[in-house]
């Protein structure tokens, strides 16, 4: 655009401006603002204030509370179920300490049943199920 249409655009921007001015100062009815009427506020009633509650009775002492009983003793490993590497307890049956994750039974492979077309694992000969990428048993990847 020329420098003379931009001037006229702005000219006529300010002209629509001081006409929107002058049609809020005169409240005419085509803009359709109008200020509202101010009222002047009533006088409130004075607030009444409820009579007050009567006193609450004294709540009796509540007796005290009688001492938990006492937790059985956990019983001790039998002799040789602790974990070589650490010395933890460890549960009769388990294959790994929980503690340390050592290996808890050291014996030569299991025998296992023969399935046709199945894997087994090639350091403790435990079925290994298709999709499993290491050994159940023993950790040993598959």
């Amino acid at each position: 655009m020329a420098r003379a249409q931009l001037m006229d655009a702005i000219d006529g921007a300010i002209a629509a401006l001081e006409e929107l001015k002058r049609a809020l100062e005169d409240e005419t009815p085509e803009t359709g603002y109008s200020e509202p009427a101010y009222e002047k506020p009533q006088a409130e009633e004075p607030v009444r204030m409820a009579p007050p509650a009567p006193p609450t009775p004294p709540t009796p002492p509540t007796p005290p509370t009688p001492p938990a009983p006492p937790v059985p003793p956990v019983p001790a490993p039998a002799a040789g179920s602790g974990c070589p590497k650490c010395g933890a307890p460890v549960n009769p049956g388990s294959k790994f300490c929980l503690q340390c994750g050592a290996p808890l039974s050291q014996g030569g492979p299991a025998s296992a049943p023969a399935s046709a077309g199945g894997k087994f694992c090639t350091k403790c000969g435990a079925p290994i199920s298709p999709g499993d990428k290491f050994c159940m048993k023993c950790g040993t990847p598959a």
